[in-house]
């Protein structure tokens, strides 16, 4: 992974505290990389049929949003 997608996962955990302690997660970033002000990704669970977020990070990568899918 990243190093973008690490700092991006730590704001993820951090954002969500207990909800996802625990979870085998990653990030999948979009295979384009022309962010502006936002950027926007989805984290997921490794394990078959996990849970899905829609994520978006300001240029700081700081988690400013989230939407499970």
């Amino acid at each position: 992974m990243n190093t973008l997608e690490n700092s991006i996962l730590k704001s993820f955990i951090k954002y969500m505290k207990n909800e996802v302690n625990n979870l085998d997660l990653f990030v999948s970033l979009p295979d384009e990389e022309t962010w502006d002000e936002e950027k926007e990704c989805v984290v997921m669970e490794k394990q078959d049929n996990g849970r899905v977020w829609n994520v978006i990070c300001n240029k700081n990568n700081k988690v400013i949003d989230v939407y499970e899918l």
